[in-house]
């Protein structure tokens, strides 16, 4: 009944999805970047290159979803939530950025298990994050 009445804005929710899609491909190429350390079975700067193409694309989308929100009048949830998830979604992505680009810069070749652990940890909660982004509409 209430559905209805709520603005229909799909683009929203497209672009949302969109944006947590490339945190998980982002997380993904950064747990495959860690786990690949000291083991010989991953190009390296391949895989920097990989995270740095998933941020700059979640840049791309994030400025896509802030551009509608400054031209949308009706939002179908709160335009500062969707404000907010944009903007963490965009931190998460950075900080996979960041831990790819220091590997890259100080040359590290091999990753501790903690890290490891830390990367595989990382790759499944944003793979939460994209099914709880998926289940908005």
């Amino acid at each position: 009944m209430f559905s209805s009445l709520m603005p229909q804005r799909k683009e929203f929710y497209e672009l949302l999805a969109a944006h947590s899609e490339r945190v998980v491909a982002g997380a993904n190429a950064t747990l495959r970047l860690m786990n690949g350390l000291g083991q010989g079975t991953e190009d390296i700067p391949v895989l920097v290159a990989e995270v740095n193409m998933n941020e700059q694309s979640g840049d791309k989308i994030k400025a896509e979803l802030i551009a509608l929100l400054h031209r949308s009048f009706t939002t179908p949830i709160n335009r500062d939530q969707i404000h907010t998830l944009t903007i963490e979604l965009d931190q998460v992505l950075n900080a996979l950025q960041d831990v790819a680009n220091a590997v890259g810069m100080y040359n590290i070749a091999e990753s501790t298990a903690e890290a490891r652990e830390m990367a595989s940890l990382g790759a499944d909660a944003c793979m939460r994050l994209n099914r709880a982004v998926m289940a908005l509409p």
